[in-house]
């Protein structure tokens, strides 16, 4: 072997050792979840802006881990909350279902979970920050950033839910 195929066969071996590993798939899936659950479509069919006309990321976060955001998220895969066929027929239709085994926290990693989707905010850019962890004491794997939407009109039946659960004394934040 000559020395240039020698140095570019170790050269090789040194990149790959030195790249990144990839996201786990459940990861992968609940970062892909998230960032669908800050687009205008999701956001027409929830009660957030409904609540918060002017609603921002922090709101949006809030709302999330809130009594009324809870009962809007996509169910667990595996959990029971869908049928199988009913879970097959949701990810036929590109329609979200958190990974099972992966927690969903907001502003900083839960010590007791360890794949998770940590969700923070940044007002000023308005943009919602979402970090992928393998280990809550190790940094994220992972941190993606996705814009959050300046107004959206909610549907009808997403007006009359967030009215209808306001009524009853539900919570829209959990934290301020």
């Amino acid at each position: 072997m000559k020395f240039p195929a020698f140095l570019s066969i170790i050269c090789l071996f040194f990149l790959a050792a030195c790249s990144d590993d990839p996201l786990p798939p459940q990861l992968d899936r609940a970062m892909q979840t998230a960032e669908q659950m800050t687009s205008e479509g999701w956001l027409e069919r929830s009660t957030f802006f409904v609540v918060f006309p002017e609603g921002m990321p922090k709101q949006y976060v809030s709302f999330l881990f809130s009594d009324l955001g809870a009962a809007e998220r996509p169910p667990v895969e595996g959990s029971g909350e869908l049928a199988p066929d009913e879970e097959h027929s949701m990810r036929q239709a590109f329609m979200p279902v958190w990974p099972a085994g992966v927690g969903m926290t907001h502003s900083r990693p839960d010590p007791k979970l360890a794949f998770q989707v940590v969700w923070k905010w940044d007002n000023e850019r308005r943009m919602i920050i979402l970090e992928a962890y393998a280990d809550s004491q190790s940094p994220p794997l992972e941190v993606r950033e996705t814009s959050f939407p300046t107004f959206v009109q909610p549907s009808e039946l997403a007006r009359i839910a967030g009215e209808s659960n306001l009524e009853t004394g539900a919570r829209a934040q959990s934290f301020r």
